[in-house]
């Protein structure tokens, strides 16, 4: 039945995306019903709704909202729905229906990967596990980085801290007081990761999943990062020892932080302070000034900023995916911090909805455009989300 030629019914075309979900799924047909959520129970990340769109593109013959418009509300929806599903996924193309298709392929899905950096800050998180010592300090004073600010290294696991001085910072919806906090210099790394499951107590295999781990079913398993060896203790896996760690949910990322920072992380199901909120993150990013980039107007080069380097189809090993290391000099902030604007999206702590559904990420990555690189662009994903390009930092008050 052809449904491209004419505005098939809303029967017809479900049919056709179930279809077309399943190939980019990798679940079977007789599996998935049109209730079936897009995140919460197909784990589809950006990488695949990049590639999904496209292909429902090419086969409807229809435009779909564009990532490059990163203020368009429709094509934010697909991220910031808590249950977006294949029923609404199939109303989204039939409202799109008499739409022209994109004229070749979107630039920034056929972005070729440029020469990665060679440029490299000393990496400082540790390994193994931490063993706590009575009286012992959870930060160790370093005096100002190359900037000026004040930084500390954590010794749970030697993150580099800069201190980010309080300000009435202005945003576009105005000026706001945001006070003293400290913020790390860059992503947590899969070695920290590792280093933080091998450092608690063992974890019952449905928090394992909740926090990382992947059903067999799950393509991305392929991707996971970090690995257990034979005698039981997690390892980044050969090659992505100094990656940010990715596919990572909400929970995951804050039972990190509470442990990092001396806490129990046992209450990672409650919101803590050691995550950064979506305001901290902005002014971090680019300082107390309006700018749309940390280097005022201008887009990033590809040198300076690790993002869209998606090569549309490819099918990527993991040491293929371009991701950069975490102590790359690429995206820089004023304070010195690296990879506040690409790489890998960054998990806050704050609710990105009304409804309390939807957790804030800043920062884009090597998946998406530039454009949502901008310090600016805030999107929001379920708290038990994990995707190939996001991850975390930890952050805390002075």
């Amino acid at each position: 039945m052809d449904v491209t030629t004419r505005r098939p019914t809303r029967l017809e075309l479900l049919d056709r995306l179930l279809l077309i979900v399943a190939e980019h799924s990798g679940h079977q047909i007789d599996s998935l019903t049109p209730s079936s959520r897009l995140v919460r129970d197909l784990g589809i990340d950006s990488l695949d709704m990049i590639e999904l769109m496209k292909s429902v593109e090419e086969t409807f013959r229809i435009s779909l909202p564009s990532a490059d418009e990163v203020n368009d509300p429709v094509y934010t929806s697909i991220f910031t729905k808590a249950d977006f599903n294949i029923s609404d996924f199939a109303d989204l193309v039939f409202m799109q229906w008499d739409t022209e298709p994109p004229i070749g392929p979107r630039k920034w899905w056929t972005q070729k990967s440029p020469p990665a950096s060679t440029s490299h800050a000393p990496f400082s998180q540790l390994d193994g596990k931490h063993e706590p010592k009575d009286n012992s300090q959870l930060y160790t004073p370093l005096g100002r980085n190359d900037c000026g600010f004040e930084s500390s290294r954590r010794n749970t696991d030697g993150m580099n801290c800069i201190l980010i001085p309080g300000e009435d910072v202005t945003f576009r919806d105005g000026t706001k007081a945001v006070e003293d906090f400290f913020i790390d210099s860059e992503p947590v790394s899969t070695t920290a990761y590792a280093r933080f499951l091998n450092s608690i107590s063992s974890i019952a295999a449905e928090t394992e999943s909740l926090w990382f781990a992947l059903p067999e079913w799950d393509k991305r398993g392929i991707h996971l990062p970090i690995e257990r060896n034979e005698d039981g203790e997690w390892k980044p896996r050969k090659g992505v020892e100094t990656w940010p760690m990715m596919l990572v949910s909400w929970y995951g990322a804050n039972a990190y932080t509470l442990w990092a920072n001396g806490e129990d992380w046992k209450s990672f199901h409650e919101e803590s302070p050691f995550l950064p909120d979506a305001r901290e993150f902005e002014y971090a990013a680019r300082g107390k000034e309006y700018s749309p980039f940390p280097n005022g107007t201008a887009s990033p080069t590809p040198q300076e900023a690790n993002l869209s380097r998606l090569e549309f189809g490819r099918q990527y090993e993991l040491t293929e995916l371009p991701i950069t290391a975490v102590n790359t000099l690429q995206g820089l902030s004023p304070f010195g911090l690296r990879h506040m604007v690409g790489n890998v999206w960054h998990w806050c702590r704050n609710w990105h909805d009304e409804n309390n559904q939807v957790r804030a990420e800043k920062g884009g990555s090597w998946v998406g455009p530039v454009q949502l690189g901008r310090c600016d662009f805030t999107r929001g994903r379920i708290p038990a989300a994990k995707g190939r390009c996001l991850g975390f930092r930890c952050a805390r008050p002075q």
